[in-house]
């Protein structure tokens, strides 16, 4: 089972958030900062993370192209082999921005662009980890008496 390191502005966090959610809801693992560090020192905390990982997703903003931290881990996940020489990074574009200039190699790797058609790129985004969305819901369907969860309007609600 992969897991997946979320690299995001603290500005996006309610993005983030949904994005954890939905990687949840369809059993991938994730590292995500606000869930995972704990009090104390956090830097340690994000370097474990980012070991820990096997894919790397960055959510894309103007603010994210402003933060050091979301500069410093996509410079780290670009050196490290399990991410970059074996496509595991994806960049996902939460609000519009000029996202390639946020790394050099960064445009190598397939945007999931969540502000043009955010069904699809949910659609996109597990087919990454080769999930098929809509068989999972039918199964969440067919499974649960109450499958659905709100997300908020920058993503899609998946029933």
């Amino acid at each position: 089972m992969p897991r997946i390191f979320l690299s995001h502005s603290s500005n996006n966090r309610r993005f983030a958030d949904d994005l954890a959610e939905l990687l949840r809801l369809h059993y991938l693992e994730s590292w995500y900062s606000n869930r995972d560090i704990v009090a104390g020192a956090w830097e340690p905390e994000i370097y474990e993370g980012l070991n820990a990982c096997d894919s790397f997703l960055v959510v894309l903003s103007a603010d994210a192209l402003r933060s050091d931290w979301v500069r410093k881990e996509v410079e780290l996940a670009m050196r490290d082999p399990r991410y970059a020489e074996n496509g595991r990074i994806v960049p996902v574009m939460a609000k519009p921005c000029d996202w390639q200039t946020l790394h050099p190699e960064v445009k190598r790797f397939q945007l999931v662009d969540f502000t043009a058609d955010s069904d699809e790129a949910i659609r996109r985004l597990l087919h990454f980890w080769q999930i098929d969305r809509y068989g999972f819901r039918r199964f969440k369907s067919a499974m649960c008496s109450s499958p659905s969860i709100a997300f908020s309007a920058a993503t899609a609600r998946p029933a």
